[in-house]
């Protein structure tokens, strides 16, 4: 079952996740990794893989479909809000995933990546913030083929998600 386009959740940074997952689980796949490609400056980023005469231990099939990336989301709607703890965590998280591209999206309002956040040595950390979301949509052809109208969101405490 998709997920519900506006979020039931009750706290603010889950309820932005849950919409950005809503309009990423509607989209096609080409469009969601165009859209990730161009918010992560990653030129190859493939969610999904296509492989012909796959070779298993087993076997082989005739073609495998496999996806091949794991994004980890956290999303913080105030300014200078990160937890390295947290990030730390959701790191081992991702430690217990076997998939080939493995990415802990930072996601945050504010307009430079956090010193916390820069702390971390561990390439799998990607920041992003909302002006950076909005700009990756539009540099997405699919969508300005489309012509789909974008709309920054002000929230109650000021910023634009």
């Amino acid at each position: 079952m998709p997920n519900p386009l506006f979020s039931t959740y009750d706290q603010g940074d889950n309820q932005v996740t849950g919409t950005i997952l809503s309009v990423l689980e509607h989209l096609g796949s080409d469009l969601v990794e165009e859209l990730l490609e161009a918010l992560l400056d990653e030129s190859d980023l493939a969610i999904l893989t296509f492989t012909p005469q796959y070779r298993g231990e087993q076997g082989i099939p005739d073609a495998a479909v496999r996806g091949s990336t794991t994004l980890l989301i956290e999303t913080k709607i105030e300014p200078r809000s990160v937890d390295v703890d947290q990030l730390n965590r959701h790191l081992e998280t991702l430690d217990e995933e076997s998939t080939e591209t493995q990415r802990l999206v930072v996601l945050t309002p504010d307009g430079q990546k956090q010193t916390e956040i820069a702390s971390i040595s561990d390439e799998r950390v990607a920041w992003a913030n909302f002006d950076g979301l909005v700009s990756a949509l539009g540099e997405c052809s699919s969508l300005r083929k489309a012509s789909v109208p974008m709309e920054r969101v002000r929230q109650p405490n000021g910023n634009r998600c």
